[in-house]
């Protein structure tokens, strides 16, 4: 039998909620991975949640499938909807009430509801699953050959944004491609030089607002253009004055 509701889980509930309802002004689910309007990206600017999703979709994007990672949200579906259901359901009247012994799979009533509300607001991103290869017909799908380009240059969570951005020279490589990209995709800059490091314009550096996600992507080219390496996405973010931490 599910015992009344304490004022504290009611609390804890509508924090949830709180935390986790989006504004009317908040991207959808679908809207993820797509090139935003002028005015979705200012309100990504200002929100907090969005960014949040933004980054989560593009690192799941940028990670590696785990194996059988697919067959479990089918399962964790179903589990979730039939505690609710459990939950919902009134009890047999019983002769003789008997205390109640929490099993090992028992969650308490705003966990099972917490739990449903994440799988509404990601649902769509579990069930994207991405290929274990890039496609190399798909239109801006970096293509790499052989090595991975490293950055000297000081990533992650920074005092400052770099004046130049520096990289590990690729045998072969007669040009890179530097680009800086918003979270979702929106290109901020780009240059191309001979070089193994670039001089960073006012322009790109005045992107670099406090706790601004960006993303750096660099493509070593040989003489016929084609590409043979990259650095991937490469996050950067300037400190906010006061603050500590490293992120990438």
């Amino acid at each position: 039998m599910t015992s009344p509701t304490s004022p504290g889980r009611e609390t804890v509930e509508a924090r949830w909620r709180q935390a986790l309802d989006p504004g009317p002004a908040c991207l959808a689910p679908e809207r993820l991975g797509q090139p935003l309007t002028a005015a979705e990206q200012a309100h990504v600017q200002g929100c907090a949640r969005c960014q949040t999703e933004l980054e989560m979709f593009a690192a799941f994007e940028a990670s590696a499938p785990v194996e059988g990672e697919g067959l479990a949200v089918p399962w964790i579906s179903a589990e979730t909807r039939r505690r609710l259901e459990a939950e919902r359901r009134p009890a047999a009247p019983a002769a003789t009430p008997a205390p109640s012994r929490p099993g090992p799979w028992r969650l308490p009533s705003w966990a099972l509801m917490a739990a449903s509300i994440v799988l509404a607001v990601g649902g769509g991103l579990l069930l994207y699953t991405p290929e274990p290869a890039v496609d190399p017909a798909a239109p801006g799908a970096p293509v790499y050959r052989g090595e991975r380009i490293e950055i000297t240059t000081a990533v992650g969570d920074v005092d400052a944004a770099p004046a130049t951005l520096a990289w590990r020279a690729v045998s072969g490589a007669v040009g890179y491609e530097v680009r800086l990209l918003e979270v979702d995709g929106t290109e901020l800059w780009r240059f191309t030089t001979s070089s193994p490091a670039v001089t960073v314009p006012a322009e790109a550096l005045a992107a670099f607002r406090p706790a601004r996600t960006l993303v750096w992507r660099i493509e070593a080219k040989d003489a016929s253009g084609a590409v043979l390496a990259g650095s991937g996405d490469v996050r950067m973010r300037v400190r906010v004055p006061g603050t500590s931490g490293t992120g990438r």
